[in-house]
């Protein structure tokens, strides 16, 4: 073989060679930098794995707080519901005890201006009261009344006082109702009327006291619809009702429970 053919062969092996070396070379650095970038990807993704695994215990733990809370809650409304309905239950029960208690003192107001009007007209316990007006018309000279024992009628009097401060004092020494679970709106003007109409239509008791501005010796108006029926006078007040006597003359008609009360002008 000639000596330029070998030498050509060998230069172009060599430079065969460096030209794979130099391609290895650089697909070495390439590789290199790719593994870099990767791992530099890699540890972006590790932190953002730890962030959001320290958001998930975070979450976790909050959601275990609002669970207790929210079964706090829970127990707190129970007991409010049921601290409600043990409230109306009080209430319900104290206004119907108070009902009870102010039909029970208008009884015994109306059944003392009987005994009273009795005592100083000195009738006997068979004979009804009347007007004295109506005595009058009756009998222009009427004779003397013989003397009438009315001591069983003002011991009777004593006990239906005694009664009706006993329940006066009872009204007085109960505690207050319990307050509304929720404010009530405005009650709308309450219309008094009569509760209870004494013998021969000589007396009245009206659910008008002295809480609702009722003062002994004012005049207030009866009527039945449009019709007035009676003036009367009040003479004895208690805290929610009072007695009125029927003025002699105004009387206009048979007076009956459930009559409305009207204020003079």
């Amino acid at each position: 073989m000639k000596p330029g053919i070998l030498i050509g062969a060998l230069s172009f092996g060599l430079a065969a060679v460096a030209v794979t070396l130099f391609l290895a070379r650089r697909d070495n650095t390439e590789l290199a930098a790719q593994v870099t970038r990767l791992t530099r990807q890699n540890a972006g993704l590790r932190y953002d794995l730890k962030q959001a695994s320290q958001q998930a215990t975070d979450v976790g733990q909050r959601a275990v707080e609002l669970d207790s809370q929210l079964g706090t809650t829970k127990a707190r409304t129970t007991a409010t519901e049921a601290k409600s309905v043990q409230l109306t239950r009080e209430l319900t029960e104290t206004k119907s005890r108070l009902t009870e208690r102010e039909q029970r003192e208008a009884t015994l107001m109306a059944e003392l201006a009987e005994l009273r009007q009795k005592v100083a007209t000195g009738s006997r316990p068979d004979e009804p009261a009347v007007l004295p007006t109506l005595m009058l018309a009756a009998s222009p000279t009427p004779p003397p009344a013989p003397a009438v024992d009315v001591s069983p009628y003002r011991q009777r009097i004593a006990q239906l006082e005694e009664q009706l401060t006993q329940l006066l004092t009872r009204a007085l020494a109960e505690p207050a109702a319990p307050a509304e679970p929720e404010p009530a709106p405005a009650p709308a003007p309450v219309q008094h009327q009569v509760v209870r109409v004494g013998a021969a239509s000589t007396f009245v008791v009206v659910d008008y006291g002295a809480e609702q501005g009722a003062r002994p010796q004012a005049i207030i108006r009866l009527q039945r619809g449009t019709s007035e029926l009676a003036q009367v006078q009040i003479s004895d007040v208690r805290p929610r009702f009072s007695l009125a006597q029927v003025l002699p003359g105004t009387l206009k008609g048979q007076l009956q429970t459930g009559d409305l009360v009207v204020f003079n002008p």
